[in-house]
């Protein structure tokens, strides 16, 4: 059973909600020519910018598994039901978690995703899990710049396993490992969890606990219809659409999201 989920998530987004982030960086300039016996200058970029960051556990906010792999994704082909998702860069996740990501080109006016997973794709500990990169984060962004302190979050195979026995114990058919889910959090401007908030969508919320001897999602008067305490949600099997949090004294912006089949998508509401 989980007993705690992180909550330090202000800014997380995803598919193009949020604000600018203002940690990307752009290397220093210099007005020295490395150039030698030719008035051509050959000096290079790198093609792209980069993503420094770290994917943490959703659970206990402890690093990820050295050696999973991580790539970035565009996700607009599937979003506009044109293709599959676009890989634009690929890694490996290291020491406490760490990432680079290098070469990123995109123009997408939707958001990207990094994408945590086992490379084996063998069913291990870790779900493919993916965090939403808004566009304000990365649209001044090019050749040689940086995008730092990105946060990953992932969901091991186990807590995806007790969300799917929680889902059917309150009767709702889904099938996760297939149809994927969002996995969102309500959370104020401290990133503190909101008790008591709703999402207001056409799909089907289901609002998590942490009790284990009813199941994620029911108390003693039946199913969650809020929040609890914790602040998360799910919404398994979810259409691409708009999503509002609603909750007293505080206002959300809209997230558009939505399931990426046998993935779970991380979105946070932060309140003003």
């Amino acid at each position: 059973m989980q007993k705690s989920i992180v909550l330090g998530l202000v800014g997380l987004c995803c598919f193009g909600c949020g604000e600018k982030d203002d940690t990307a960086v752009a290397p220093e300039e210099s007005d020295t020519d490395t150039d030698t016996d030719t008035d051509t200058d050959t000096d290079t970029e790198p093609d792209g910018f980069a993503i420094e960051g770290a994917a943490l556990m959703i659970s206990d906010n402890s690093s990820a598994p050295e050696g999973l792999c991580v790539t970035v994704v565009d996700p607009s082909p599937v979003v506009l039901g044109t293709g599959e998702l676009e890989i634009l860069a690929e890694s490996t996740i290291g020491v406490a978690g760490e990432f680079v990501l290098e070469g990123v080109v995109t123009a997408s006016s939707l958001g990207i995703l990094t994408l945590v997973r086992d490379c084996k794709d063998d069913g291990g500990e870790i779900f493919p899990s993916g965090t939403g990169i808004a566009v304000a984060s990365y649209a001044n962004l090019g050749s040689g710049d940086v995008l730092s302190s990105v946060r990953s979050l992932v969901l091991s195979t186990d807590f995806v396993a007790e969300i799917q026995d929680s889902l059917s114990a309150i009767g709702h058919k889904v099938d996760v490992d297939f149809d994927g889910m969002v996995f969102g959090f309500v959370l104020d401007n401290s990133g503190n969890p909101v008790a008591g908030a709703t999402i207001s969508t056409s799909a089907d919320v289901f609002y998590g606990d942490d009790a284990a001897d009813d199941g994620l999602f029911s108390g003693p008067d039946g199913v969650n219809t809020t929040t609890s305490d914790l602040g998360w949600f799910v919404v398994p099997a979810s259409p691409i659409t708009h999503y509002t949090a609603v909750a007293e004294s505080l206002s959300f912006s809209p997230i558009t999201t939505g399931s990426l089949g046998g993935t779970v998508t991380v979105i946070a509401f932060v309140g003003e």
